[in-house]
């Protein structure tokens, strides 16, 4: 776990340990015991990880896995609900107008 912090140390671009300790709300001496090989404390892998919200805590704290989280998955679902918001709201509107209801106003989040 150690070797991680590190890696991400390095990896911030920070010029400091106490840069990147600040940028990650955590004290300074807290991060640079741990680079110097001190068991981690909870408060500073919590920390990292909200401070560096795409960091894979399996790999933090296993060192399993990739470093980054993936976001792909997530993306082709927003898609797929994208498409399938546009396919209900053309059915709503063909709905509407056999109904003799025309045009909805405004969106206000509920359906007709």
């Amino acid at each position: 776990m150690k070797s991680t912090i590190n890696v991400l140390y390095k990896r911030s671009g920070q010029r400091s340990v106490r840069s990147y300790a600040l940028k990650i709300d955590v004290a300074p001496t807290t991060l640079n015991k741990c680079i110097k090989g001190a068991e981690p404390l909870f408060s500073l892998l919590s920390a990292i990880l909200n401070g560096e919200p795409f960091i894979s805590a399996e790999w933090l704290l296993r060192n399993i896995g990739e470093m980054e989280k993936s976001t792909s998955p997530n993306l082709e679902i927003i898609e797929s609900l994208k498409a399938e918001n546009n396919m209900l709201r053309g059915e709503n509107q063909v709905l509407r107008e056999q109904l003799g209801l025309g045009e909805r106003k405004s969106s206000t989040g509920r359906s007709a």
